[in-house]
């Protein structure tokens, strides 16, 4: 996912790799990376190790042919893992709404395999004979970032993270999030999503919601390809969802029980203002800027990430938004 509109590029994350500020990599997970992983931490470089998981083999081949250094792709499926407890499936109410939409009438008409055609680029579809849970799989690896987009999986690619999740150091996770379906605490749907992940520390920064609408009277597709897909209209049906852990929120280490060194800090620091949050990017330079200091110049970096973002200078930026000067700042 990278941040929507017109916004000027984001900053911070290139900072970082081209003066070699952090003293650890960062770390990516993707799961669901038909296509390439997600490249939205790209600017890191060699700051960052990818592991990239999909349970389309062919693709997961070629992927890793031409994967570079740090970038490891994986063919598997990722949910609670093998040995997770198995729920029967609830005799609940669902109102999913998939069958009913256009897209779903216009693939059912035209025969159309999304999974081999998009996903699979054409290839036969031979899926992985291995299961895992990111838990399991990335025993002793400490997770940045977490991107999740499995086409109806996500849930339980979460419920197979919470130890990664538990221990609160984990700074961005971006997840698709479907909002409807069955109706019990244990379905894939933005409810359960939510909570699991707000539970952890996390909180919701951006809601892109993708509609849909029905057969029984069609809205023209948003895609430039005209491919079946999301609607200009319609009932919201999915949404990519982005949460941050938010630094900058007043006692936050002593609410959460956590410390975080400087390197946790602006690796959440890039996913702000990689995700499109100059704002808490800022915010959260400000409230550790006493830890920050010996490793970089503070005020340069809050500098660079302004006028990057609103071609002002901090001061200057405050002064035209009235708010300068500012107020004694809080610290952590």
């Amino acid at each position: 996912m990278k941040p929507e509109g017109g916004a000027l590029l984001p900053i911070a994350a290139s900072y970082l790799a081209a003066r070699d500020l952090l003293s650890s990599k960062a770390v990516l997970v993707d799961v669901g990376c038909s296509g390439g992983h997600v490249d939205t931490f790209k600017p890191l470089k060699d700051n960052l190790t990818v592991y990239a998981y999909d349970p389309l083999v062919a693709e997961v081949e070629r992927l890793a042919r031409q994967a570079p250094p740090g970038t490891h792709y994986r063919a598997a499926f990722v949910g609670p893992g093998p040995d997770a407890p198995r729920k029967p499936a609830s005799d609940v109410p669902s109102n999913a709404i998939q069958s009913r939409t256009y897209a779903a009438e216009m693939n059912a008409r035209t025969r159309f395999d999304n999974v081999k055609e998009v996903f699979n680029r054409g290839d036969k579809v031979v899926h992985a004979d291995r299961a895992v849970s990111l838990d399991a799989d990335l025993e002793g690896v400490e997770v940045d970032y977490l991107k999740v987009d499995t086409d109806g999986h996500d849930y339980g690619v979460l419920l197979g993270a919470q130890g990664i999740l538990s221990r609160r150091r984990i700074s961005a996770v971006m997840v698709e999030c479907r909002m409807h379906g069955r109706q019990s605490d244990d379905a894939n749907l933005w409810r359960n999503i939510d909570r699991l992940l707000c539970e952890s520390g996390l909180s919701l920064f951006d809601f892109r919601p993708r509609r849909y609408s029905r057969a029984a009277l069609p809205s023209p597709f948003t895609n430039s390809s005209g491919r079946a897909g999301a609607t200009r209209s319609g009932q919201i049906n999915w949404a990519d969802a982005v949460y941050l852990r938010d630094l900058g929120a007043p006692d936050y280490e002593q609410t959460w029980g956590q410390s975080y060194d400087a390197d946790t800090i602006l690796k959440t620091v890039a996913a702000m203002d990689q995700l499109g949050f100059p704002d808490a990017a800022i915010e959260v330079l400000e409230t550790y800027r006493e830890r920050l200091a010996g490793r970089l110049d503070v005020d340069h970096f809050i500098n660079v990430i302004c006028k990057t973002a609103t071609g002002r200078l901090y001061p200057e930026h405050l002064r035209q938004m009235g708010l300068w000067p500012p107020r004694e700042a809080r610290t952590a």
